[in-house]
Parts: C-alpha cells; structure tokens; sequence
C-alpha cells in the first residue's frame, strides 16, 4: 500500500508543479523550456507545492527504512531527485519575488526545466521495481566464462574497476561541492554542523516578502530531505563527520585520496581476492554471476552520482540570492553543501562496502561476492555463513 500511496503523492506534487508553471510537468520535461505563473494566485501555489512536497519527502525518507534494498535503494535515489527539484523551483520563484527583482535575478533563465529531464524518470520509477530499470544498457553485459581460472579472473578485476569507479564518482561530486562551500565565509561552515535544521527555517522566514520566503522553504526542505538519508540518530553524526573531512581538505587537498583512506579499497580487494581464491567449485556461474553483479554496483552508484550532482546545481542556483539573508540564508546553503557531502561518502561507502558503520540500505561489493560464492559453497559442501560482517 505505500508504494501505490507513494506513486499518488507524486502525482499530486507533479500537480502543484504544473500549476506553478501552468504547463504540465511531461512537457517542461521534453521541450526544456517554461516559466511561472505570474498571477496573484502565485503564492498560494507555491504554498500548495510546499505542502505536496513535504507530504512525498516524508513517505519517501519511510519506504528508504523498509522493503527490499532495491525499493531501499530506489527510495534514496528518489529522495536526492525530489531534494533537486526543490531547490530548482526555489531559484525560480526568486524572480518573482520584491528581492529578486531588486537583485536583477529576473534575467537568468527558469532552472526547473533543464532539471526536470533528468529527474522526472526517477521520481516517478515503481517502487515495486527498484532501481534496474532506470540504469542505461548501453554498454554490453560482463562476458561470462564456462572456465573457472578466467571467471575468477574476471570477478577480480571486475571488483576492481567497480570500487574505482564508485569512488571517482563520488569524489568527483564531493571535489565540486566543497568547492563551491568554501566560497562562503567560514563561520556559516562552522554553523551548519552546529544549527538545527528546524531552526533554520523559522529565522529564515522573517522580513522577507511572501515569495522568497517559499523558496527559502523549499531550500531548506531540500536539506531535510538529503539529511533524511540517515535515520535521526545519525544525521548530527555524518553532518560533523562531514565538516571534519571539508576542515582536512580545505587547503587544497583531493577527495579521491581521503576516500582511498576511508574506504580501505587495498584492504577490500585482498578480502576479496582471498574469498574469490579460497573458492572450490567446478561450476564457473556464481564466478560470473558476481562479476555481473558488481559491475551493476557501479552502474547504480553513477545514477546516484548523476542525480546529487542535480542537487549541487540546484544549491548552486540559489547561492547568489540565499547568501544575502543574513545570517541565515548562509547557514542553510552551508548545511546543504554539507549534507549533499555525508550523503555521496556515505552512499559510496555503502556500495563498496566499507568497514565502518554505514546506511547499510545496499548489499556492496564485499557482500555481493561473499554472497555469491558462499550459495556456491552451501551447494557444493554445505558450508556455514561467513559473509562479511561491517567492523
């Protein structure tokens, strides 16, 4: 029932969307192109928007809690686009407001519908189908072996460029954010491990027209939803983990080598490298059943990599007109950033599959292939369970 529950409540933000644009969501998706209201109603829309996207927040943060890790992994994915969108209208209704007029916001270009292209197939995927089908197929499948020697050689150098690819990914993502935070003055960094998020958006609605204070909303809305990635215990943790990791590497450093360290990829591929070896079998599949799975890992992760990149463009969009509420428009933007960084390591380390304690919502790279080869094991000799467990 919350999956169909989920597909209404998209259908009805969809529906405030169009309203807002008076254009229907399926054509600013394919033409690119549209722009607000300009009605009187404009604000009473935005307000309906609001309400419809913290109502699909809310249900989607639950479906990431429960279900299949597909429908887990699905439901992140779904959130980040969600959290993209957002932040796309937020910039958009700036320039119908008395402050976006003042500061020439006007003449930028509408951001949603160069977004919505993007988003819109992930916000709207069946929850009941996971992630698979909103991957591209383009490239050929992983090339399967009969004999053993190649098919572990082949899962070895699949578990290879796998754990390569996801970290580039996300250290590309996190290298563009920190970029743009450390633009900003220092102490809205330092604030936004420090101010609650709730917070935040009963300040940043003060003095300001009606308009700017909804796409102030939806800014911070947006950052609930990247922070809803990590059940409440966890948010405060990974917003600190995340400032402590931006602190290391303000002065020029690389994300790739942090999360080289953080991930212990090294570590991990000898892990692996001893499962895939100490295997006995005379059956090559599980071999490539792993090798394919874990090139879908990767495939999966630059999904996620593509989709919070969306959200970087969306916090970078609202950076000229948010810095200017003092101080908490500042505050708000900073957290984003921070948060948009805990969500690419943590997710990251979740499909490599770190030793630390992560979100936990994906079976990664050293799971899938103990998985594998321990279903190969129990057939063969009915061996125990020794997947590896997160230390």
């Amino acid at each position: 029932m919350i999956n169909r529950n989920y597909l209404d409540m998209v259908r009805a933000y969809e529906k405030a969307i169009t309203d807002l644009y008076a254009r229907p969501v399926s054509e600013l998706a394919e033409r690119g192109a549209g722009e607000l209201r300009t009605t009187a109603e404009l604000p009473e829309l935005a307000e309906t928007l609001i309400n419809r996207s913290k109502e699909l927040g809310e249900a989607t943060a639950e479906r990431a809690r429960g279900g299949t890790s597909e429908q887990r992994e699905l439901a992140q994915l779904q959130i980040l686009a969600a959290a993209a969108i957002d932040l796309h209208v937020a910039s958009d209704l700036v320039q119908r407001s008395e402050e976006g007029v003042a500061a020439g916001v006007v003449e930028r270009d509408v951001s949603l519908p160069g977004a919505i292209a993007s988003l819109r197939p992930i916000l709207t995927a069946d929850p009941d189908k996971g992630i698979g089908p909103l991957l591209s197929r383009s490239t050929e499948r992983v090339a399967s072996s009969r004999e053993i020697g190649p098919a572990k050689t082949k899962l070895q150098d699949e578990v290879k460029v796998a754990l390569e690819d996801i970290r580039d990914d996300a250290a590309t993502v996190c290298q563009a954010t920190l970029k743009n935070l450390l633009l900003m003055p220092l102490p809205a960094i330092k604030n936004a491990v420090q101010v609650a998020v709730a917070e935040i958006l009963a300040k940043l609605g003060e003095s300001v027209s009606r308009l700017l204070r909804m796409a102030t909303t939806l800014v911070v809305q947006a950052v609930q939803k990247l922070l809803s990635i990590f059940n409440q215990d966890a948010q405060e943790e990974a917003r600190k983990q995340a400032t402590e990791w931006i602190d290391e590497l303000k002065n020029g450093g690389l994300f790739a080598t942090l999360l080289d360290r953080l991930y212990e990829l090294e570590r991990i591929r000898d892990e692996v490298k001893a499962r895939i070896e100490g295997t006995e079998s005379e059956d090559a599949a599980p071999f490539n059943r792993a090798a394919t799975e874990v090139s879908d890992l990767a495939a999966k992760f630059h999904k996620y990599k593509e989709t919070i990149t969306w959200v970087l463009h969306g916090l970078s969009w609202a950076q000229p007109w948010i810095m200017g509420l003092q101080p908490w428009g500042p505050i708000a933007l900073g957290t984003g950033y921070v948060a948009n960084i805990a969500c690419a390591v943590y997710v990251s380390g979740d499909y490599v599959d770190w030793y630390r304690p992560g979100l936990n919502i994906v079976p990664g790279v050293r799971s899938v292939v103990a998985r594998d080869l321990h279903e190969q094991k129990q057939g063969t000799s009915g061996a125990s369970n020794d997947s590896p467990k997160r230390s």
